[in-house]
């Protein structure tokens, strides 16, 4: 497999005419609430730490998971207590809206769209952990500066970011998923960002190499190779063309992509400065590419602050 960001014309043409697309995901992506990124002839729409809906093939798509009754609120359940939602659909994941709509009689996801996003929204809280939720949070105060009412010069491009490709640290490396990547539209320049908590035991030592240095190491082998830099940089510039056409904007091309992935550490402190940072800043990452904020800076951080900074 390769990297690969791309959409084709047609199907463009055919999202920006549903009536999801125009009374609901756009509103909310211009709200900064969804989130759209662009696969390989996909674009997933992610809202709460999951991945609401799928463009794909010719139809939206929906994960039928989120229908579990774990993951319905009182007022969800109250209000889809007509429906027949067995086991037999909830059970399976990715399906097109019409064929679940034959399955559940009567259903209409653009009736049903506010419970829509709770039920994906509990799905993820139910399924990870506290850690996991804040530093959730803290991404998705990012995301309103790309679509969103919030402006800025440094955007986020792309979330939850998979190389799909053979890698030179290991095999895992293909499968790892990077958090974001940030455009810098004055430099033209993009960056892959990981951000963790400093509570999260992957960047503490302990007496071992913490675990999220091997982490970035495994990102950063992605683009080691110019060859592979190139690819990852032309196809983003095919996404930019995406979503110009998607959202009748004019983003210009990224010219570079940096070899180095940043790693964003929220929720500081003294004692973790004193006893982890250094293994982070004298490892492959090193402090230029570190990120790091105390507590009670975690309310100004925004995308231009996290591109700019470096640990000194």
């Amino acid at each position: 497999m390769a990297f690969k960001r791309r959409l084709d014309q047609k199907k463009i043409e055919k999202i920006k005419k549903t009536v999801l697309w125009n009374n609901h995901l756009l509103p909310d992506i211009k709200a900064g609430v969804v989130f759209p990124a662009i696969r390989d002839e996909e674009v997933h729409f992610y809202y709460s730490g999951g991945c609401m809906f799928k463009y794909s093939g010719d139809n939206f798509k929906f994960n039928r998971s989120y229908f579990k009754p774990d993951y319905q609120t009182v007022t969800t359940k109250e209000t889809w207590k007509n429906y027949k939602i067995t086991s037999e659909i909830y059970e399976k994941d990715y399906a097109s809206l019409s064929f679940i709509c034959k399955d559940i009689v009567g259903f209409d996801f653009c009736e049903e769209y506010e419970n829509i996003k709770e039920v994906v929204k509990q799905k993820f809280y139910k399924k990870n952990d506290e850690k996991s939720i804040t530093e959730r949070k803290y991404l998705e105060k990012l995301y309103p500066f790309t679509f969103g009412p919030e402006k800025s010069d440094v955007i986020v491009l792309d979330i939850e970011v998979r190389a799909n490709f053979k890698t030179y640290i290991d095999k895992k490396a293909e499968y790892a998923k990077c958090d974001l990547v940030l455009y810098n539209t004055l430099k033209s320049e993009l960056q892959f960002i990981e951000a963790k908590l400093c509570s999260d035991k992957r960047v503490k030592s302990r007496g071992m190499t913490p675990e999220v240095i091997e982490q970035i190491e495994k990102y950063n082998s992605w683009f080691k190779e110019n060859e592979d830099r190139d690819n990852i940089l032309e196809n983003y510039k095919n996404y930019i063309s995406i979503i110009n056409q998607l959202f009748e904007i004019e983003l210009a091309e990224p010219n570079t992509l940096k070899n180095t992935t940043k790693l964003a550490l929220f929720e500081g402190n003294d004692y973790y400065k004193k006893t982890h940072l250094h293994k982070l800043v004298n490892s492959t990452i090193g402090a230029d590419n570190i990120a790091y904020y105390l507590a009670d800076q975690d309310q100004k951080i925004t995308n231009e602050i996290i591109w700019n900074d470096a640990y000194n």
